[in-house]
C-alpha cells in the first residue's frame, strides 16, 4: 500500500483562496496556530484598497446582521462594543444628539 502525504491547506479569509500552512503567520490566538489571512493579502501584494476594503466589508455585514438580531432578541452588547460601533458611525458620518436637551454630541 502506497501512502499519499496530503499537505495541509487552509482558507484565507481575504482573498478566499485556499493555500499551504506556510503561506500563513503563527499565531497562537487562533484554534490552528496560524493566521487567518495568509502573508500576500497581509502585505497587501496583489490586493488594493478596494479588495481588501471589500473583503473586510463583506465578512463584517453578517456579523453585524447577528448582532441586531441579538439585540432585537434581548441581548446587551458590552460598553466596550458599544463604544466602538458609536465611534465607527461618527466616523460615517451620522450625527448623534442628545435625548433630554437635543443638542449635537460629538
Amino acid at each position: 500500500m502506497i501512502k499519499t502525504i496530503n499537505p495541509i491547506s487552509k482558507k484565507c479569509r481575504i482573498c478566499n483562496q485556499k493555500k499551504l500552512l506556510v503561506e500563513f503567520d503563527l499565531n497562537n490566538d487562533t484554534r490552528d496556530k496560524h493566521n487567518n489571512i495568509c502573508n500576500q493579502c497581509l502585505t497587501g501584494r496583489d490586493l488594493c484598497t478596494c479588495c481588501i476594503e471589500n473583503g473586510i466589508t463583506n465578512t463584517a455585514e453578517p456579523m453585524v446582521d447577528l448582532l441586531i438580531d441579538l439585540v432585537k432578541d434581548g441581548m446587551t452588547l458590552p460598553e466596550k462594543l458599544l463604544d466602538k460601533v458609536t465611534h465607527l458611525v461618527l466616523l460615517s458620518g451620522a450625527k448623534i444628539y442628545c435625548e433630554t436637551c437635543n443638542e449635537r454630541l460629538q
